[in-house]
């Protein structure tokens, strides 16, 4: 099984929420729940105590299609 590997584009949250026609506030109630995967779906790109996310959004929408 070949695999293709595509280079992901990072959104920041807020950037995110509003392309996707949500609040930034769903985005996180996703990670909270395992929903999405980091790595994969979101990465924290915080140095410190607040999280910092951005999210790919072809894979958020490959998980609603």
């Amino acid at each position: 099984m070949t695999r293709k590997y595509t280079k992901r584009v990072w959104t920041p949250t807020n950037e995110a929420a509003k392309k996707l026609n949500r609040h930034p506030d769903w985005l996180r109630t996703r990670i909270k729940s395992g929903t999405f995967s980091v790595g994969v779906h979101y990465r924290n790109t915080s140095d410190g105590v607040r999280p910092t996310y951005e999210f790919c959004l072809e894979e958020i929408n490959k998980l609603y299609e």
